[in-house]
């Protein structure tokens, strides 16, 4: 285990009570999420299982601090987003959290270091600092030797390697991968799926994993279901 991935790690349970999130689409009202209650804490593995459209990208994302409920209180380390100003947010999502998405969201003419390196730059880490954790979270990726080449070169599962590696560079303590595997070959699937496990077994990061998949959901201790906004709770067999 690096000590430098670790070294500004802290607590960040989960804690959601009450939360609702209502769209409005014309006249229509859609509840992605209901009164919904949950806890996570530092260091699990969740699966958030159910089918397109049942919510779990709404709860994700609201864990996330990317959108805002209509009810109920969300509680992340001990911030609580409804007392939060804007800069605590965005500090909270550049700091705390890590995305992964399905679809890389990388720069594909980029080279993979400058890809892993941007949020660092972003953030104003210095030149050395950032070189050195850059490197360090491709090597754990397994993608040292492509450091140089640029994304659009890159198979689909490498890429979603890089991607992780992305999401690590500001040493998160949660990381959120939302369909990691949906854009990938059964044998790339399952490698995301070992990295991102491997990081949160020996780094304590909490991984939520989204998923329509019951193959990719039962790698997870825990798996919650959620289907029209409701959420049951448990583990895998």
């Amino acid at each position: 285990m690096s000590a430098t991935l670790t070294q500004d790690l802290v607590a960040a349970d989960i804690s959601l009570s009450g939360v609702s999130r209502i769209y409005e689409l014309g006249d229509e009202k859609i509840h992605a999420l209901r009164d919904l209650t949950l806890d996570i804490r530092q260091g699990e593995f969740v699966a958030i299982k159910g089918p397109s459209g049942s919510g779990k990208s709404t709860l994700a994302n609201v864990i996330g601090g990317l959108d805002t409920p209509n009810e109920g209180k969300i509680v992340v380390g001990g911030l609580d987003f409804s007392k939060a100003n804007d800069k605590q947010l965005s500090r909270y999502r550049s700091k705390t959290i890590g995305f992964v998405f399905q679809s890389f969201n990388l720069q594909a003419h980029s080279t993979v270091l400058e890809n892993v390196l941007l949020p660092l730059v972003i953030a104003g880490v210095d030149r050395k600092t950032r070189m050195a954790r850059a490197k360090e979270c491709l090597e754990l990726m397994g993608l040292s030797d492509r450091a140089d080449q640029a994304t659009n070169k890159l198979s689909g599962g490498q890429r979603q390697r890089v991607s992780i590696a992305r999401a690590l560079a500001n040493w998160p303590q949660i990381i959120i991968a939302d369909e990691p595997t949906g854009n990938l070959d059964q044998a790339n699937g399952q490698n995301v799926i070992e990295h991102l496990t491997k990081l949160n077994r020996e780094l304590n990061i909490t991984l939520i994993l989204i998923t329509h998949d019951a193959d990719v959901a039962n790698k997870a201790p825990r798996i919650l279901e959620i289907v029209d906004g409701n959420v049951t709770d448990r583990t895998s067999a």
